[in-house]
This record gives structure tokens, sequence and C-alpha cells, in this order.
């Protein structure tokens, strides 16, 4: 897999560079109505279109259906909101949508799909300034605090809520002795100090802001990341809604409360300085592990500075975390997986382990996705040329407002996939430069083998590759019936120079271990 521009002069937006280092994938994003999955060429395999830009999240599901937000208009006007959530199937059918947006809540950011089908959403849930200073809020407004719902997709547009977590259950305060939750906020990490405030903030109705939501199965456990709170919480997800109002009940014995925090000790009054800044996408890194590492965006690692940040939390054998002599949870040491110069986004941003351990970010803010191997360097980097206004951009112009939340890559073998067309065909952007980039397709195991080129005639080189994951032989011979040279190719590909042999035809024989032979006709000029 590799991008060459015969010729022409560099893009300015879509696909920038592709390496045959870089992970066989297909990306999807979204930054207004229309949601977009690409290849490794940056060209459209499927497009779904919608009434309405996305909540932020969204996800392809394991039979090819796509599950997305959508942002609509309500009381919780700010950055993040959603409010619907939409199904369509691979062919761009609107099969479900429902809404969780009114007067005292809304959903907001992301989502999460569970192994039953069921999928859990950030929600702000409002409670009025008398309610508040009922728990002991210092503030006189209104509040938007944060819920957690599991939900289930019911036919004829109707879902069911069949699990709630909410954070109003699991607070403290040292402010109002007569109020509730009071207590001294230091001994209770495993509660969240209502009357926190981030550096630099005021009395802000919206004052934790999660922004991330991610699952571990082996553990029952929820990921949560708070931007204005700099931390990262993980609660039960084995509790019923009872016990997760309360602080005993569940798997781990806590009800509801906070199983781990990590980022900004300064939030629960411990010692210790900051790890986080206004982190996003928060998540296990190998959710089948029961030891997993963490990983996040930490958006503002420093001035005009971003970084990938991975942590190894202090897991207990039964999945608990450890805690020190004073009830504090253990910290960890957080280590810089990726920075570089250029590298800010001060908000949105994604970012994620690939199969191969690639890493693949989106920064946000510049609406650039880019995958880095183990040496740190790019080896796939794309441009989102959309302009939520504007819609894609022309190639060699300069895009404006192409924010990005996240984009995600699959890989070829993904179950979506199975059995479907996934030719690309046209880019994103408006009027493309000619390329020979070439990225390979799925294996469908009903398929005979087949050999494919990157293009034909060729004048030096071409990309070849199989529709088999396996190793195969691959012999090339001259017009004559001379064996020129014999090579060994599979699904990720292989380039073969034909720099040194002179114009004429050549036959490309591919042959796999089961006796199976694809032949391919090539033509040097």
């Amino acid at each position: 897999m590799f991008l060459l521009l015969i010729g022409y002069a560099q893009p300015t937006v879509g696909l920038l560079h592709n390496s045959e280092k870089a992970f066989p994938s297909y990306t999807l994003f979204s930054n207004n109505e229309a949601s977009y999955l690409i290849d490794n060429c940056g060209l459209i395999v499927n497009q779904w279109q919608s009434a309405y830009r996305p909540g932020r999240a969204l996800f392809l599901l394991e039979n090819g259906d796509l599950l997305r937000s959508a942002e609509q208009d309500g009381s919780f006007q700010i950055s993040g909101r959603g409010g619907g959530f939409e199904l369509f199937n691979w062919e761009g059918e609107l099969l479900w949508s429902y809404e969780i947006n009114d007067a005292n809540r809304q959903a907001h950011h992301d989502f999460c799909v569970l192994p039953n089908g069921h999928f859990l959403a950030l929600v702000w849930e409002k409670r009025t300034a008398e309610q508040a200073q009922l728990q002991g809020s210092d503030r006189q407004i209104d509040l938007w605090t944060e819920a957690v719902y599991e939900i289930k997709i019911l036919p004829n547009n109707q879902a069911e809520i069949v699990w709630q977590w909410q954070l109003w259950d699991h607070l403290v305060q040292d402010y109002d002795a007569n109020a509730a939750n009071f207590g001294v906020v230091s001994d209770f990490p495993q509660r969240v100090d209502l009357n926190y405030r981030a550096e630099g903030t005021m009395a802000e109705a919206n004052w934790v802001h999660l922004n991330a939501i991610d699952y571990h199965p082996e553990l029952d456990q929820i990921i949560l990341s708070s931007r204005l709170f700099s931390e990262v919480w993980v609660i039960d997800h084995s509790t019923t809604t009872q016990e997760a109002r309360q602080s005993k009940g569940g798997r781990y014995g806590q009800g509801g409360d906070l199983l781990y925090r990590y980022g900004n000790p300064a939030t629960y009054q411990g010692t210790g300085a900051s790890v986080f800044k206004a982190q996003h996408d928060a998540q296990w890194l190998h959710p089948q592990a029961g030891n997993a590492a963490m990983i996040v965006f930490n958006n503002e690692e420093g001035e005009d500075q971003s970084a990938i940040k991975i942590w190894q939390p202090p897991y207990l054998s039964d999945g608990r975390y450890a805690k020190d002599a004073d009830g504090q949870f253990v910290s960890s040491s957080a280590m810089v997986a990726f920075e570089a110069p250029w590298f800010y986004s001060p908000y949105m941003s994604s970012v994620q382990q690939l199969p191969d351990e690639h890493l693949f970010i989106c920064s946000g803010a510049d609406g650039h996705f880019f995958e880095i191997n183990g040496e740190k360097e790019i080896v796939w980097e794309y441009l989102n040329p959309v302009n939520p206004n504007g819609g894609p951009a022309v190639q060699g112009s300069t895009v404006r407002f192409n924010q990005t939340f996240a984009a995600r890559k699959y890989a070829l073998d993904d179950p979506a996939f199975r059995g479907r067309d996934m030719s690309g065909l046209l880019p994103v952007e408006i009027n493309p430069l000619p390329s020979d980039c070439f990225a390979p397709q799925p294996y469908t195991p009903n398929e005979p083998l087949n050999l494919m080129l990157s293009h034909n005639p060729i004048m030096e080189g071409v990309e070849v590759t199989s529709n088999r994951e396996e190793e195969s032989v691959l012999r090339c011979f001259d017009g004559l019936g001379q064996l020129l040279f014999t090579s060994v190719i599979n699904a990720s590909g292989r380039s073969l120079d034909f720099s040194k042999y002179p114009p004429g035809i050549y036959l490309l024989q591919l042959e796999n271990a089961r006796g199976e032979v694809a032949v391919r006709r090539l033509v040097k000029i």
C-alpha cells in the first residue's frame, strides 16, 4: 500500500500519505450530516446521510449497521450536545431513531456499544439551584450533573433504559454542614466534590463535562473521562440500578461509588501533581485482559502541546484498585506514547491502538488523522476535507472548521464487511488529484483466489495483492515463458519493481498452498 502522485501537486486535503507500513483498514468519521467510511487511499467505501450533525460519536456494528449520535437543539446549549441516536443499515436506510432530549436531560458527547447489543450513553441531567443547595452546593445556579444510561434498542423507534448510574448519588462537600453529603473531601476519594472548580473556571452549570465512555467486558467496569476535573474515573456496571445509587452492592461491593480515579489529586484535596488536563477518549487498551492498561488523548499536556498517555492502573487480583494506608488510590506513572512540537488540539480528539500496536490519532481541532508505528513514524495521514457548513473542500484549497470529535479504524476482516463490496469509489474532496494509491480488499472465504493490480499498464512499478490473508507464491514470466523472479504476497500487498525490465507483456501467476492459481497479464509501456 502506497501513495504515488504522478507528476501532480501535493494534496492539501484528504489523503496526505499512505505507506506500505500502514495498517490495512477502513476509517470512519463524520463532522456534518454525512458519515464516511474510507479506505486507506481516502476513497469512499460507504456513506450515510442524516438530517443531523453527529452528537459527536458514531460506530459500526458487527452486522454493518451504523449507530451514530445526533446533535439536536435542546435546553443544554453547549459544545458536545447530542440529544438523539440513529441506526442506519449498510445501505443507508434509517432503521431507528430515539431522543434523550427534554428540559431536564440531554445525551451528549460519547457512547459505547456493549457485547449484548445495548449501548452506554453519557447524559446531562439538570438540577435546580434549590436542589443543588440541599446537596451542599456553594453555587446559586442550576447545575448539569452527569449520568450513564444503558439503552436497549426496541422496535418502532422505542428504547428501554435498562440500567443507569447518576453522579448525583455519589457526592461529597465540605461547604454546608447542614446539607447532605457533608464531610472531609479527602476522606472520600470514592466520591466527587460537588464544589470543585477547575482552575480558571467560574460557577458554571456544566461543572463536570464528561466527554468519553468505554467498557471492560471481563471486569464489567465503565471508564469515564471528565474534561473539567482532568480525571479518569471507573465505576461498577455489575450493580443493579438501585445498587448504583448506593455505596454498597455489585461485584466490587461499592455500589455506584468510584472504583478508581486518576489524573488530578486536587479534585479530592489529595497530594501530587496533575497528570492530565482537558483529556479526551479515555479507554482500556486491551479490554479482553483483566490487567489492561489505559490510554487518553491529553489535550493540554503543556502550552500549545498535546500528548498521548498510557498508564497501568494499580489492579488487585479481584479487579479492584489498590489504595494506600490513608485510603487514597495508589498512583501510577503515565508514559507519553506520542508527542511532537506540532501536535496540539485543545479540544475534541481521539486515539486508538490498532491490532498491529500502531496508534491511530485524531487531532480533533484541525481534523487531522494519522497513524504512527512503534518508531513514531507517520505511516498514514489524512486531513478531513469537510467543512460542516459548506461540505467537502476542493483539492488544492485550504479547509477551515473541519473539527472532528473522533475517527476510528476498522480492520479488513471486521465482521461488518463480510460479503460486502468494499471497493473505494471517489475521494471525499472535490476535484481530487490522480494517484496510483492502492488499498487491499477484505478476504471473502468463498471467493476464488484473486490477484489484484494497482494499475495496468505500468511504467516502472506496480502494487500487487491477494484476496487471501495467508501467503501465496507469486511468479513472474516474460513473453517467452522465462521465469524472471519469484515473490510471496498476501492481503497486505507488495510493491514490484519493473524498472530493469524492457517494455512488453508479462505474466503474473499466483499459487497458494492448496493449489489454487490466479493469473494476470501485465503490460509495461
